[in-house]
């Protein structure tokens, strides 16, 4: 009983009750278990890496999401969220909770405006040789507007905030991003452009091109991200992959090869001038029930003229303790 008041105090009354009393919040909040659709769910993921410099145990993810939706009338639906990460480990050992996937979501004919604070999708899974593919870090507001046939255009405008919950770092540079995706049958493919406006971030402009065919017995994608820099001479980095995922008996399988070139030749990630980074990632996955899944991913990568850095890790998931506690 505990929990589902804490959920529902936390997601269903903070957006409509932040000036109310105390005493009116909880009213709020108890009726809300009648009348709200309330979930929770959560994941974790322990397991054992290798890797060139280190190996050993550890928790890849802990995660906790409450969510709530709501027929407001007339057309329109208000959906909330409020997760938490429950572990980020850093190098001296301790942990520390973050804020990811708290949104507020307003949905009808008009569209659909989204606010939301966390960490934006990855959209590929070499982050060692590729960075293009990641999404942002931090607060955003966004604009859907109604699907026109196969097509969607969303504008995002992500705030310059410097701090996104505790333990973890956002950008203090703001970005409109303009995106338009497509899906007809087998068919998906979207872009987006990305622009920044603080003046003093090193990037530019960033456009980032995907696409997907669904053959039946294997998905395969493409991914072409460039990114464009404020200091002069500095040349644009540039991202490609291939995805193909496919389940092969029993298992689900799938494979990405990625490379990068260009952008600075100095700093974290730097790129030496003339030369392209590659590598590649194979992960193989076996459900063992609806909610489990033992997972073996290996991956390669060479980001140096000289030498070529090799991890792989093996970690048994649980994931989808999905639980209704109101309807």
């Amino acid at each position: 009983m505990v929990v589902i008041f804490l959920g529902v105090y936390i997601i269903s009354t903070r957006y409509h009750l932040q000036h109310a009393t105390a005493d009116a919040l909880a009213a709020v909040a108890v009726a809300g278990v009648a009348s709200a659709q309330v979930t929770m769910s959560g994941s974790v993921a322990f397991g054992y890496s290798v890797s060139d410099d280190a190996s050993g145990f550890g928790t890849d993810d802990a995660s906790l999401k409450f969510a709530t939706s709501e027929d407001l009338g007339g057309g329109l639906k208000l959906s909330a969220s409020f997760g938490i990460d429950g572990i980020i480990e850093t190098t001296d050992g301790t942990t520390s909770p973050m804020a990811n996937g708290n949104n507020i979501t307003l949905a009808g004919g008009f569209g659909t405006v989204s606010m939301n604070t966390g960490v934006g999708g990855d959209a590929v899974a070499l982050d060692q040789v590729m960075s293009l593919g990641n999404g942002t870090v931090g607060s955003t507001i966004g604009y859907t507007a109604p699907a026109f046939g196969p097509v969607t255009l969303s504008f995002t405008r992500k705030s310059g905030d410097a701090e996104l919950g505790k333990g973890a770092g956002g950008s203090n540079a703001s970005i409109n991003i303009f995106a338009a995706k497509y899906a007809a049958g087998p068919v998906a493919a979207g872009i987006s452009a990305l622009s920044w406006n603080d003046s003093t971030s090193a990037a530019d402009a960033r456009t980032v091109l995907t696409a997907s065919y669904d053959l039946g017995v294997a998905k395969v994608g493409v991914f072409y991200g460039k990114q464009s820099y404020t200091a002069a001479g500095t040349a644009d980095l540039k991202n490609t992959a291939i995805q193909i995922s496919a389940p092969v008996g029993p298992f689900a399988v799938s494979y990405e090869r990625g490379s990068a070139k260009g952008g600075p030749t100095t700093g974290t990630g730097a790129i030496a001038a003339g030369q392209t980074n590659k590598g590649n990632s194979l992960t193989v996955s076996y459900a063992l029930s609806k909610r489990t899944a033992l997972t073996a991913k290996t991956e390669k990568w060479d980001t140096s003229a000289t030498a070529t850095s090799k991890a792989s890790c093996c970690c048994l998931t649980l994931s989808n303790l999905t639980l209704a506690l109101a309807s």
